[in-house]
């Protein structure tokens, strides 16, 4: 048994895991493994013996992953044709990989359960699960019913989040996960856990004529462009199934859709196509008004994708600029046509959640209570804090 192949030997993959960690220069690779082969070692097991070999075996080892592909889009604004590049791997050969795979093939969880705990007082429901839950269930019983060959609904979960790569460069890095795997495994780094799916260059249209609706606008054009690509490859099993000989040797007919976006509030406003924080109406997950956003209690239309695709094609038969902006103000819409629109069961505005990482340890409290509780605390008191 080799589990470290295509490496040659274990120590190849343990110095290789080191230096794309480390991300370390073909100078230092081939100095490292100088002295492997020289004075440093007698008798190592290494068989790399420069940076060409560390290469040559990197490139094996992609073969029994989901490679990254190239692509591009093109968008005109203000006159002007922007390209952008970007990279991503192909979702449902992600998918398929995960559904062959014999070692997980006992860990799926193909169908959704209701759950219920009897104290013998009283019957509660529990939740605990993204099988647990009550829309699962729901898109599970549209499916067609057959014998012998279970149609089942795939829920994938979507995170998404500029990041700064460097001083000067920020990217959009895009992470699926399979919610059709239990949280210990799909929120794992291991067999089964999340991939990075796309990623591409974030960039700023530096234009101070152009009104910042245009801009918006031109930016999640951009990003559903980014996506319809991304995701061209699951729209056809989404909505029809796709039979797939499967981990445990049954013939399942798959349905994948997107039941979750962890994203925050600026990245809901693009993967929704909806206005932002200055809009009248800014949520991306229901139509309440911007000025009603403190009534915490109080419950207001959500929206549908029923409702925002017809609105989207409203606009679109206005007979002016002007007669549009009018009506997509209304609901704070961009005039942009939504990608997830064309994947079944991928309602976009019934996805957004409240994600606690970008809203609370990264967010209020990462980027603004916490500094705040540190510039009130004194040294002393800063210095115990750490100690802690």
């Amino acid at each position: 048994s080799r589990p470290w192949a295509p490496f040659q030997t274990r120590s190849d993959f343990e110095f290789i895991e080191e230096v794309v960690t480390e991300c370390l220069r073909p100078k230092t690779i081939d100095k490292m493994l100088n002295g492997y082969h020289g004075r440093w070692a007698k008798n190592t097991s290494l068989t790399v013996r420069n940076h060409k070999d560390v290469t040559l075996s990197l490139a094996a080892a992609r073969k029994f992953g989901i490679e990254f592909q190239d692509a591009k889009v093109s968008h005109e604004f203000q006159g002007h044709l922007h390209t952008f590049h970007f990279k991503f791997r192909d979702p449902w050969d992600w998918i398929l990989d995960i559904i062959t795979d014999t070692t997980l093939s006992e860990k799926i969880m193909w169908f959704p359960v209701q759950k219920f705990l009897n104290d013998g007082y009283r019957i509660i429901r529990l939740y605990d699960d993204l099988n647990s839950g009550n829309l699962w269930w729901d898109i599970q019983s549209s499916l067609p019913q057959e014998e012998g060959m279970p149609h089942c609904f795939l829920p994938l979960h979507l995170w998404l989040n500029k990041s700064n790569v460097s001083t000067t460069i920020k990217m959009h890095p895009i992470i699926i996960r399979p919610g059709f795997l239990p949280s210990a495994i799909r929120n794992g780094s291991g067999n089964g856990g999340g991939m990075l799916i796309v990623i591409w260059p974030y960039s700023e249209v530096e234009d101070d004529s152009a009104r910042s609706v245009e801009i918006a606008q031109f930016k999640r054009e951009v990003y559903h462009k980014i996506f319809d690509v991304t995701f061209r490859s699951l729209r056809k099993p989404s909505r029809h199934g796709e039979a797939v000989k499967c981990g445990d040797d049954i013939i399942h007919v798959l349905y994948p859709g997107f039941l979750i976006h962890s994203v925050d509030g600026e990245e809901a406003c693009s993967t929704c196509g909806t206005r932002g924080a200055k809009a009248n109406h800014p949520c991306p997950k229901c139509l309440a008004a911007k000025e009603a956003l403190h009534l915490l209690s109080k419950e207001f239309m959500p929206r549908t994708q029923t409702d925002m695709v017809e609105l989207y094609y409203s606009a679109k038969k206005c007979s002016s600029r002007t007669a549009r902006e009018q009506l997509l103000r209304s609901s704070g819409l961009h005039y942009v046509k939504n990608s997830f629109w064309r994947l079944s069961n991928s309602d976009p505005y019934m996805a957004y959640s409240y994600d606690i990482l970008h809203a609370l340890d990264s967010g209020e409290w990462g980027k603004h209570q916490w500094p705040l509780l540190l510039k009130i605390l004194t040294p002393q008191e800063r210095a115990r804090l750490s100690k802690k």
